[in-house]
């Protein structure tokens, strides 16, 4: 159990934007996810950065961006299998989202770590999910050494990613043959994610939003530091300028 102070779920003005007392209690639900996500880690040995807006709240507020909602961290993709297999077999209180557990209610190739004794609304576009406070965890997968094979590569897997999407917007439930053709997208695309090993690779990628920006350096990784994230210390990326930069 994490500790907050009472104040902490206080309605406070921060950068000039206000939080509410509301927002506090989701953060405060996000933030004992991640000290498990932490503690599981260190007890393992995965690696592990915050990452995203998380690690820009970290650099920027010391803290949460104050219109931000969510935590996002990121692993290299074997310790990403790792931590999965790990939350799936072996904590009675939360859950893991991910495209090998749990499939037909995961639309993404990142992974949510939920906390089952919670309940909230959010949006995951295009669909409005309910669930317990979760945190998205992503996986860092490696990239081939050429420029031109990164970039076949790295189109195909977002070309199959539209694809795959798209079928749950089209998706009729009765359909055997829809479910059918997705299920092998979806291999197809874990297939590739899985391909290069992030330790072997000068480069690697998730995929999210941020599309050919993701592509990056490893030795962004190289080395870890520690940031103050609302109080708390937690592990990022020696090379976080350098990633920000690039978003």
């Amino acid at each position: 159990m994490v500790y907050f102070p009472d104040n902490y779920f206080e309605k406070e003005i921060r950068n000039g934007f206000e939080v509410s007392s509301m927002m506090k209690r989701a953060w405060a639900g996000q933030i004992e996810v991640l000290s498990v996500i932490r503690e599981i880690c260190e007890r393992h040995n995965i690696l592990w950065f915050a990452d995203y807006g998380t690690l820009l709240g970290a650099v920027r507020h010391k803290g949460f961006i104050p219109w931000d909602d969510d935590i996002d961290v990121i692993m290299p993709y074997q310790d990403y299998l790792k931590f999965i297999e790990i939350i799936d077999k072996d904590n009675e209180h939360y859950t893991i989202l991910s495209p090998y557990t749990n499939k037909e209610q995961c639309f993404t190739f990142f992974a949510r770590m939920i906390h089952n004794d919670t309940f909230m609304k959010w949006w995951e576009y295009p669909f409005l999910m309910t669930s317990g406070v979760s945190i998205d965890i992503f996986a860092l997968s490696g990239l081939p050494d050429s420029e031109d094979e990164i970039r076949f590569y790295y189109n195909k897997v977002r070309r199959l990613n539209t694809k795959f999407i798209s079928s749950y917007l089209k998706l009729s439930y009765n359909d055997n043959d829809e479910i059918q053709a997705r299920e092998k997208i979806r291999s197809e695309i874990l297939e590739m994610l899985e391909r290069y090993r992030f330790d072997d690779s000068k480069k690697a990628f998730c995929i999210t939003k941020y599309k050919e920006k993701d592509i990056l350096p490893t030795s962004i990784y190289d080395k870890t530091i520690k940031v103050n994230f609302e109080d708390r210390i937690y592990d990022a990326a020696g090379g976080y300028d350098i990633y920000l930069k690039s978003l």
